[in-house]
């Protein structure tokens, strides 16, 4: 089944002001990661034609964090240019543009494109073959935190964007795939959990510090 989670802290992103999303996840059934994804609403602002660079969906975020209780569980910087040059990149932009392109394929200024695409990191989606119990995290989500951006690094444009224009990023999802277990199953990893002092390990190959 699938769940969805809204942003926390509003509902509208610009690169020039509100440029931090931080969507909380949690829930009493497992995560699963690999099949859950990240969706939002791309509008042109820059006053210029827009051409997303190779990312696609992932061009707009420039850092990636994973926390919970107050703790850094994945921190990716340059996300952007990251997925702009490894090859998973090619398969994941996940865009699928709303209002009319020029010839060259680039978005007007105050056109639209709605993107979904995977989230890339150590403990959340692509290559993450696990499922997190979301019951034992309590009353501390994981979060995602977001951070958008600047204009110039998400593409290409038709001229000089004017000063203090930009984009802007609405319509955020983080829609999750969950796994339902019988509740023995549930106590049997909390005996785990309880074993190892309280905590629980996940394994995963992660980007931080690129």
């Amino acid at each position: 089944k699938q769940r969805t989670y809204f942003p926390v802290n509003g509902q509208a992103f610009t690169d020039t002001g509100n440029n931090i999303i931080r969507i909380d996840v949690s829930g009493e059934d497992f995560l699963d990661p690999k099949a859950s994804f990240l969706r939002f609403r791309f509008t042109n602002n820059s006053g210029q034609a827009c051409g997303v660079d190779y990312g696609g969906g992932h061009t707009f975020i420039r850092r990636l964090r994973i926390e919970q209780s107050g703790n850094i569980l994945s921190d990716v910087n340059s996300y952007s240019k990251l997925m702009s040059s490894i090859d998973a990149a090619a398969s994941t932009t996940g865009a699928t543009i709303t209002t009319p392109t020029n010839s060259a394929g680039l978005i007007l200024n105050g056109g639209v494109a709605d993107f979904c695409i995977p989230i890339v990191n150590g403990l959340l989606g692509l290559g993450q073959d696990k499922l997190i119990p979301l019951s034992l995290l309590g009353s501390s989500p994981l979060t995602i935190e977001i951070e958008l951006a600047p204009l110039l690094d998400i593409g290409v444009f038709g001229a000089a964007p004017g000063a203090g224009l930009g984009y802007q990023i609405d319509n955020v999802r983080y829609i999750a795939s969950m796994v339902s277990a019988p509740p023995a199953v549930h106590q049997q990893i909390r005996l785990v959990q309880q074993a190892s002092g309280g905590r629980l390990m996940l394994a995963g190959q992660d980007f931080t510090h690129f």
